[in-house]
């Protein structure tokens, strides 16, 4: 069976992406489309882990504001709340 005759469309000529009049700009758009949704995944990898590092190391001041003294047992959950 012949693959241009499978289905009710007609690709024509250039095909899917084509080596037609725009086939500059569906490649260029493409590109664009890669470019951003790497970005996007890149940021939303990487600032999860960012603001979760960050709770982390709130915690561990926090920690250390009790054992000093510098806060009591309230505020330290209370806090501690907010962090996690």
């Amino acid at each position: 069976m012949n693959v241009s005759s499978c289905g009710d469309f007609d690709w024509g000529k250039y095909g899917l992406l084509g080596n037609g009049p725009f086939a500059g700009w569906t490649y260029f758009f493409l590109l664009v489309f890669l470019i951003f949704a790497t970005i996007f995944v890149v940021r939303v990898t990487f600032g999860r882990s960012r603001r979760f590092m960050g709770g982390l190391r709130a915690l561990e001041i926090l920690k250390e504001r009790y054992v000093s003294g510098d806060i009591g047992v309230e505020e330290y959950e209370r806090k501690k709340k907010d962090i996690i």
